[in-house]
């Protein structure tokens, strides 16, 4: 009976493979424990078989434990799906860096357009006004 549920197992991910293991341990320590109390074992096979089942179960608690915080710590190495990821993000954030370069190029032109276009204007108003001075002293 053990091996049947044993085996499958080894198919199985591996917490979900240890946590089948602990409970067919324990399932097969209760079954031992009702025939040891009919009598068909030796006497000494349930203080065997508590001390077998608590060192496995342990083992399996201390395994289960462990991988759990394996996990968090050990990073697996990057597949292509990981690359391809990362690609397209780094992707993103260099197309919105131009962006936002061409923009503020595009607001630095347009402020100092502005600002030479004020020159320009200035300029002009300036010489309409030495014209109209300059027509005025003609008149006289």
């Amino acid at each position: 009976m053990t091996p049947a549920i044993a085996w499958p197992t080894l198919l199985m991910p591996i917490e979900y493979a240890l946590l089948t293991q602990f409970a067919a341990f324990t399932l097969l320590y209760y079954v031992d424990t009702k025939a040891a109390y009919k009598g068909w074992t030796p006497p000494w096979y349930p203080i065997y078989r508590f001390v077998l089942t608590f060192i496995v179960g342990g083992s399996i608690v201390v395994s289960l434990i462990g991988r759990g915080e394996v996990n968090d710590k050990v990073s697996r190495p990057p597949g292509a799906a990981d690359r391809i990821t990362a690609f397209r993000e780094s992707a993103q954030a260099s197309l919105l860096r131009e962006e936002e370069a061409a923009r503020a190029k595009r607001a630095e032109d347009e402020a100092s357009g502005d600002a030479e276009a004020g020159d320009e204007e200035g300029q002009s108003d300036g010489d309409k006004d030495k014209e109209k001075d300059e027509g005025k002293e003609k008149k006289k």
